[in-house]
């Protein structure tokens, strides 16, 4: 099987092992209504281990809202 059709099979599941990761994120900053610095690299951790879903949705605005907390929260605790 080549790689193409290999990506497209399994690139459902992984879309849900992502979306579900990302879940997991929200409810511990959820717990608190607090970002720390902490939260915000775990946030840009994971938008860079799937930027290769950025074209599926809602991936694309997942990253978005990612890159927009991280230029808001240089360095500080946000209340959300």
């Amino acid at each position: 099987m080549d790689q193409e059709k290999l990506q497209i099979i399994t690139s459902k599941p992984q879309a849900d092992k992502a979306i579900n990761s990302l879940k997991g994120i929200l409810l511990g900053i959820s717990f608190d209504k607090i970002i720390t610095p902490e939260e915000v690299q775990e946030l840009k951790e994971w938008s860079k281990k799937h930027y290769n879903l950025i074209n599926r949705n809602p991936f694309r605005e997942f990253m978005l809202i990612i890159n927009s907390i991280s230029i808001v929260n240089r360095q500080q605790k946000v209340d959300i």
